[in-house]
């Protein structure tokens, strides 16, 4: 690739330049060039450019070389001035370069152009280079005064103790430096022999760990205690040593840092006994949980073996209320006239409701006791959908709503216990019509070879999303402006969550306040054989 050139002409001859630019361009230059004639051309070309060589005319019609010249010098610029001229006298010549021009051309002699203009380019190359390095040497004289200024200052205000020691030729260490913070704490002393001197009780340790840097060549570190000059105790210093070898390996400086972590000590001491304090309350508090929690854990089972026993105490005589007044309202003894019929029905149908109250709490206080046990029995889910749905079903035609089902066509064999299965339907299904208003219920079932999937869903109230995290919590109610005379304990959906985890399923909602909910019931076809179980019976074939 030819050499780019930046040649300005200060010429009023464009043949001239042009006979020139021949000669530059057959030595193989690329020049990229420009020509002015008068003063403000130049001036205007001098600005923005860099110029590699100056081109000029002795005499133009209204400007001159030596003009030129002083312009080009007020503008500081170091650029080869070469005058070239039709003709010019030696005193003119020499006139020239005394003002500074670098060489002078005849336009006649073309054979000494190209090497002129090469040798005042290298020349003004190397007094560049040279300006270069001498400013970058500048510089980093500048920089390494200006780091030792701040490293003096440094050396002098900061709070460590900073040491120089000399090693000398046996291994005995000579302080020949040291900052103020040290002068103040070790209370150094300069002897008659010029040596300094420091309390004996740090210097003897310090001598030792010094020969043993200096002999290993190695950054060493260690705690040294020191008295300072009017201190009742001692201080400790965390101290680091340096070592500084020559080229053969000998140490010959060792630079000591000291700092002070006496109250890092004591607060290290401090919080030592702060966390062995803390840790025996801790262990003390851990200890009176322990007790409390045993305590609460057995009044717990306390309070499950009264609700179980006051549910079973309770059940039996109403047993026999539901038994005989099932018999007197199907008229067994005699017959009844149409209020006594109203209020035997009124009666039975509280029975009923009270029942399912107490076996509900009977059911909770066992899952709490840790005694629930579940059944495996072989059955078909189909009819207990179907068995469900015909209980559920007298409640909606009350309400006038829709229940519908959606099921996969034949059996659906299923191994776990079927009265805890409806159980739950019930349950789900009977919520359902009891907080919709219009619409209705719908219950589709999805069968999968390991499990069973129902989905009720009502086009009810609607549960707010603040209260779906509560949903399953026991004796948990929501009121909402719709809902009137609704009765429960607002136990049937904890212990549907609680018998869906006991056969290894569960259950989700999805539901949009005012739109209805979905309760979506997952159940494995075989319930896990390490749950509890009271009976066990085949699983009849899939068909």
């Amino acid at each position: 690739m030819s050499p780019s050139l930046r040649v300005l002409f200060v010429e009023d001859s464009d043949i001239d330049a042009q006979l020139v630019l021949h000669q530059l361009a057959h030595a193989g230059y690329s020049v990229n060039p420009r020509r002015v004639e008068t003063e403000e051309e130049l001036r205007a070309a001098l600005v923005g450019t860099d110029w590699d060589l100056i081109l000029c005319d002795y005499q133009l019609p209204r400007f001159s070389a030596p003009e030129a010249l002083r312009i080009v010098r007020e503008h500081g610029l170091d650029v080869p001035f070469i005058v070239v001229s039709g003709s010019i006298s030696a005193d003119l010549a020499v006139d020239m370069m005394r003002r500074g021009a670098h060489d002078y051309l005849i336009k006649g002699d073309m054979a000494r152009f190209v090497p002129a203009v090469e040798r005042e380019l290298r020349e003004t190359a190397t007094r560049r280079a040279h300006r270069e390095a001498e400013a970058a040497r500048s510089q980093a004289e500048e920089a390494r005064r200006a780091s030792e200024a701040r490293y003096r200052e440094v050396f002098q205000i900061t709070s460590d103790l900073i040491l120089c020691f000399e090693i000398g030729p046996g291994g005995e260490p000579r302080l020949r430096q040291w900052n103020t913070t040290a002068a103040r704490l070790l209370g150094i002393e300069v002897g008659p022999d010029g040596d300094a001197r420091m309390p004996a009780s740090f210097s003897s340790e310090l001598a030792v760990a010094l020969k043993d840097c200096a002999a290993r060549n190695t950054l060493r570190s260690r705690d040294l205690p020191l008295t300072p000059p009017g201190a009742a105790d001692a201080h400790h210093f965390h101290t680091t040593f340096h070592p500084i070898a020559e080229h053969d390996g000998q140490v010959s400086r060792v630079f000591v840092v000291g700092r002070d972590v006496t109250e890092r000590k004591r607060g290290e001491e401090a919080l030592r006994r702060a966390h062995d304090d803390l840790e025996r309350r801790v262990l003390e508090r851990t200890a009176e949980l322990t007790a409390a929690n045993a305590r609460l854990r057995e009044l717990d089972r306390l309070k499950s073996e009264f609700l179980a026993t006051m549910s079973h105490e309770l059940r039996t005589p109403l047993n026999a209320i539901i038994g005989f007044t099932g018999l007197v309202k199907d008229e067994i003894p005699g017959p009844l006239n149409p209020e006594q019929k109203r209020q035997l029905a009124m009666a039975y149908s509280s029975s009923k409701h009270l029942l399912g109250l107490i076996n509900d709490l009977l059911d909770v206080s066992r899952i709490e006791a840790g005694g629930f046990r579940l059944n495996r029995e072989a059955f078909d889910f189909a009819g207990v959908v179907a068995e469900a749905v015909g209980q559920v079903r007298p409640l909606a035609e009350a309400r006038r709503l829709t229940l519908c089902t959606e099921m996969p066509p034949g059996a659906l064999p299923m191994f776990g216990d079927r009265r805890r299965c409806l159980q739950i339907l019930i349950n789900l299904a009977h919520n359902a019509v009891k907080f919709t208003e219009q619409g209705g219920v719908d219950i589709a079932v999805r069968a999968a070879a390991e499990e069973i999937r129902i989905d009720v869903t009502d086009t009810g109230v609607g549960i707010a999303p603040a209260q779906v995290s509560q949903l399953f919590e026991a004796f948990r109610q929501f009121d909402t402006s719709s809902r009137r005379n609704r009765e429960g304990t607002g136990l049937g959906l904890y212990l549907c969550r609680k018998l869906l985890n006991l056969m290894g399923g569960d259950i989700s909602v999805e539901s949009t306040l005012g739109r209805g909910s979905r309760f979506s019931v997952r159940l494995p076809r075989n319930a896990p054989t390490d749950g509890p179980a009271a009976t066990t019976r085949a699983l009849p074939p899939t068909p």
